[in-house]
């Protein structure tokens, strides 16, 4: 890909602030050379072990199973791989039944209120600079099966326990309760059998999300073997030190963040990050009702796929536990929740306002009501 796209040109004001935040953190660093160098040789290792991993068949991502969670017995050695490896497969969140039957019903939803039809694709600008196109997310948000998964107890024991692994207070001050839940709502993605899909490049996310997520995840609607266009990820959550270290090097432009653009996307590239490149890993096969996570810092793709074998279809859900910031989001939320509309972080493509049979306050449970704002907690 051309610099100019990995590189588009900068505000003169953005760029001068780059420059000035660059000389702080050098003047801060010292050494800025030979800790990097410290740092590239960690991340070298670290990427050489998922690999070696990878091609002799060992698991790199780690998998527990949901009952696990709930009766709170994990082995403390899946618990020590997830905190390592900053992602999870949790096998069997919600039985394959269910699963299969929200598959069922978002898809006579979408048909009921003829999506196919009405739907214009949109460039939001987040994924710019990425080496392929857009994975089939559709901007559909309050199906009643979004409403039930996020707001169903297994869901909320998962979210509990992925919250966990996070430090949620210091010095007195609490950062945000890992036991009580917010909404974030986003999108779903419907891959029909023989689909094309070029898939996304290596990337971390956009810093545009309104709300702390402590894991990004979706929940699996159909079966997805590894081949098949689904999520990649470099688990190695402490690649982000890596990432911030590289824009400071002298081969990159003092107004320059390694092509980072501030609303999209940062490419993950051969030019500037080759040594993570070799540790980028599919999910291993997931059926409907696994659920799958990963930290919200984790560089990730989704893979190409010709001729795709079987739907992909996943619910994007995260999760989003209690503050302040989460709070007023949730709350901006659940008023368009009440009335269909998109929420804030996204387009406001609306579609849903006219929509029939999309979930009304009456499928909320109380934790649904706390989710969105709609209840005190």
């Amino acid at each position: 890909m051309p610099d100019a796209v990995l590189n588009p040109p900068l505000p003169a004001d953005i760029g001068r602030a780059i420059r000035t935040v660059k000389t702080q953190l050098r003047r801060q660093i010292g050494d800025v050379a030979t800790v990097f160098a410290e740092a590239e040789e960690a991340m070298r290792a670290e990427a050489t072990t998922v690999a070696a991993d990878r091609e002799a068949g060992r698991p790199v991502w780690p998998v527990v199973q949901f009952r696990d969670i709930a009766a709170g017995t994990v082995p403390a050695g899946a618990v020590e791989a997830i905190r390592r490896r900053g992602c999870v497969v949790v096998r069997d969140t919600f039985p394959r039944p269910r699963a299969e039957g929200w598959d069922a019903e978002l898809a006579s939803y979408a048909e009921r209120n003829r999506f196919a039809e009405t739907y214009r694709a949109i460039d939001d600008g987040v994924f710019g600079g990425l080496a392929a196109g857009k994975p089939s997310i559709y901007p559909i948000y309050w199906s009643k099966p979004q409403i039930e998964a996020r707001q169903d107890g297994n869901m909320v024991a998962v979210r509990k326990f992925l919250n966990s692994f996070w430090k949620h207070q210091s010095r007195g001050r609490i950062w945000f309760d890992p036991d009580r839940d917010t909404a974030y709502p986003d999108r779903v993605r419907r891959r029909p059998p023989g689909a094309n899909s070029a898939g996304l490049s290596p990337h971390t996310d956009s810093v545009m999300c309104s709300a702390f997520r402590t894991f990004q995840g979706w929940t699996a609607l159909s079966d997805m073997p590894p081949d098949q266009g689904v999520l990649h990820a470099v688990p190695i959550p402490a690649a982000m030190g890596y990432l911030l270290l590289r824009a400071l090097q002298a081969d990159v432009a003092d107004d320059d963040l390694c092509g980072a653009v501030n609303g999209q996307s940062l490419p993950i590239t051969d030019r500037y990050h080759p040594v993570l490149l070799p540790a980028l890993t599919p999910i291993p096969a997931v059926q409907p009702g696994d659920t799958v996570w990963w930290h919200a810092d984790v560089i990730h793709s989704v893979g190409a796929v010709r001729g795709q074998n079987g739907w992909g279809n996943v619910m994007y859900i995260p999760a989003a536990p209690y503050c302040d910031k989460n709070a007023a989001y949730a709350r901006a939320c659940g008023q368009a929740f009440l009335t269909g509309a998109s929420p804030a972080d996204f387009a406001a493509e609306d579609y849903e306002t006219t929509w029939a049979g999309r979930a009304t306050p009456a499928d909320l449970n109380d934790t649904g009501r706390k989710q969105l704002g709609l209840q005190p907690w």
